[in-house]
């Protein structure tokens, strides 16, 4: 959900040092995009929530995605599934602490830059 958020904020930082005779073609095509980009965000915090054995409705409060990383999904099957962890093919068991650590670090990263560049 990071990467949409930053995604979002690059897009208004485009769109305020786009030129007026610009802004009106590339209007559509931001609404557009934040469109995408929040369904996909949307839809992420949702299979995680069904993941937890939680009701997707959960994804409606605030920064409750950011809380979404640490905890392990349910190891058995829940009432949304059986545990994509599981049979043959399932992936590895892995914690999302470091992909968040990692995200967090290149989106303050990069808004510090921003911060300085100005």
């Amino acid at each position: 959900m990071a990467i949409v958020i930053d995604l979002l904020l690059v897009l208004q930082k485009f769109l305020r040092s786009c030129p007026d005779s610009l802004l009106l073609l590339t209007l559509p095509v931001a609404i557009l995009g934040i469109a995408v980009l929040g369904w996909l965000g949307l839809a992420a915090i949702v299979k995680r929530c069904h993941d937890l054995g939680q009701s997707g409705f959960f994804a409606l409060i605030p920064l409750y995605g950011l809380w979404l990383v640490f905890p392990d999904g349910t190891h058995a099957e829940n009432k949304y599934g059986i545990n994509p962890k599981a049979g043959p093919h399932a992936a590895r068991d892995a914690s999302g602490i470091p992909l968040a650590i990692a995200i967090l670090l290149l989106s303050l990263g990069f808004w510090l830059s921003q911060a300085l560049s100005q």
